[in-house]
């Protein structure tokens, strides 16, 4: 038990945004994102559970050995780099439990060791260790890229809700991407208020009714 403690701590040493999980969580959603999809845990962490060794799901709120693409897919319809975004995970956070990280490790080194398949990529990168790092934000930037191209309603449908029906004329919200800087109208579908902000800001942000998060200040300020 020590050994494995140990280990969870060490991994969430280097992933801050890991989250050890001791004791049970709650069976019930803990939050909802401004379009109202409820989920477990806080944006930006991952729960971890180093007993079991797993992490929590988000949006259902079941513990795993990885959250990755295929539970994602199936279950909920949406990708990993639809997941990160959503609830913000940074990209060096692993989604998956101490176990699984390390057999990718080994995978990985067996790989790149004499006679594996990428043998040939490590004296290249020692070779060039500029262009290896280079090539690795390229990737990264790609990624975002992908991601930021596609509209905010296919990441975000119930922003559609929201989105002000007479005060946009002539903007497509299927033509803005996530990251869209573009400043539109959006009507509260709770309490009606009407109010400009970027589609990012809430598409990829999160940002929501400032009306809303006003008034529910007192509740926030009691809970803490």
């Amino acid at each position: 038990m020590a050994g494995d403690l140990n280990a969870a701590l060490y991994f969430c040493g280097r992933a801050r945004n890991l989250v050890i999980q001791m004791s049970a969580a709650s069976a019930d959603p803990t939050s909802r994102l401004p379009d109202g999809t409820p989920f477990y845990g806080r944006v930006g962490e991952l729960r971890y559970d180093p007993v079991e060794d797993r992490v929590q799901c988000h949006l259902c709120g079941g513990w795993f050995r990885q959250v990755g693409g295929s539970h994602l897919l199936r279950a909920h319809g949406v990708t990993i780099r639809e997941y990160r975004l959503m609830f913000r995970i940074p990209a060096r956070v692993p989604t998956c439990g101490v176990g699984v990280s390390n057999l990718r490790r080994e995978q990985t080194l067996t790989r790149l060791a004499v006679g594996g398949e990428l043998a040939g990529m490590v004296g290249r990168f020692a070779r060039d260790p500029v262009s290896a790092r280079v090539g690795a934000r390229t990737a990264a930037a790609v990624q975002v890229r992908h991601t930021a191209r596609k509209p905010f309603l296919s990441l975000r449908p119930g922003l559609g809700e929201e989105w002000h029906p007479a005060r946009n004329p002539g903007i497509d919200p299927n033509t803005l991407g996530v990251t869209s800087r573009v400043v539109v109208w959006w009507c509260c579908s709770v309490c009606g208020h009407e109010w400009q902000a970027s589609v990012s800001s809430r598409a990829s942000s999160g940002t929501g009714c400032p009306r809303c998060f006003r008034e529910s200040a007192p509740a926030r300020t009691a809970d803490a």
